[in-house]
């Protein structure tokens, strides 16, 4: 589901087209055994780092240039969230949370989904270009800041249950 395979198989692309990059692949579970067979099948396995599941995500977010998120089906996005209000420029697949948080080219690259070679040249596209990797992010920032910032949802939130609450007449 979170299209770790996707990203490892744009590594190779990457990797084939002379594109120096290290990648941290973060999380765990079943699927890591499997991830790491893939890379060593595509000879990238000495360029991706598994660290397993993050727990000091400030840090993380500080290590990396870019984030990537290339799911399946990913119902929200709060990993991308994340990223963004690190400040980070993300590209995410077309899944249905990032589709509601990223405008393509604005503040984020959207790429369709299963497709590894698309993800590949966004990928290299922000490698190569750090000016435009920094607008996405501070595009990204302010994305988060205006529209999912703790009193902007707050302020959502209360709106919405006060039009509950006068429908049901309480």
């Amino acid at each position: 589901k979170k299209g770790f395979d996707v990203l490892i198989d744009s590594l190779a692309l990457l990797k084939k087209r002379g594109v120096a990059f290290r990648a941290v692949l973060a999380g765990d579970g079943g699927e890591e055994a499997p991830l790491k067979a893939l890379a060593a099948t595509h000879g990238v396995d000495s360029l991706i780092w598994f660290p397993g599941w993050i727990t000091q995500k400030k840090p993380f977010f500080e290590a990396i240039d870019l984030f990537c998120l290339p799911s399946r089906h990913e119902p929200f996005g709060i990993a991308l969230l994340e990223a963004m209000t690190q400040g980070l420029p993300v590209v995410a697949s077309d899944s249905e949370g990032p589709l509601e948080i990223i405008t393509n080219g604005i503040d984020g690259m959207i790429v369709e989904k299963g497709d590894p070679a698309m993800l590949a040249d966004c990928l290299e596209q922000l490698i190569a270009d750090p000016a435009e990797a920094a607008l996405l992010a501070r595009n990204a920032y302010d994305t988060v800041k205006k529209h999912y910032d703790l009193p902007v949802a707050s302020s959502k939130i209360s709106a919405a249950l006060e039009t509950i609450a006068a429908g049901l007449h309480l």
